[in-house]
């Protein structure tokens, strides 16, 4: 278990709110940081060439990718900024 926070609430030094963890049916392994998640969606398409507009999407994804390899997944966390 993890939590993702940060006090940066303006993006001054810490800009990015996303951060995914991937694994594809090919075993190749990914850690990235998104400052949203239209850059993060665009990003997987260009990892899995499919079209990503949604966690919908992402989730169809991955059921996909463990058709093909159990072990396939995609994590994806989000920085919750404190009151």
């Amino acid at each position: 278990m993890a939590l993702y926070f940060t006090n940066d609430r303006e993006g001054r030094y810490f800009q990015d709110r996303f951060v995914i963890e991937l694994c594809t049916p090919e075993e190749e392994y990914y850690t990235e940081y998104f400052p949203d998640l239209q850059s993060m969606y665009e990003w997987l398409e260009d990892i899995c060439d499919m079209q990503v507009q949604s966690m919908q999407d992402v989730d169809a994804i991955v059921k996909q990718w463990q058709k093909e390899y159990a072990d396939a997944y995609c994590y994806i966390h989000e920085y919750k900024i404190p009151d």
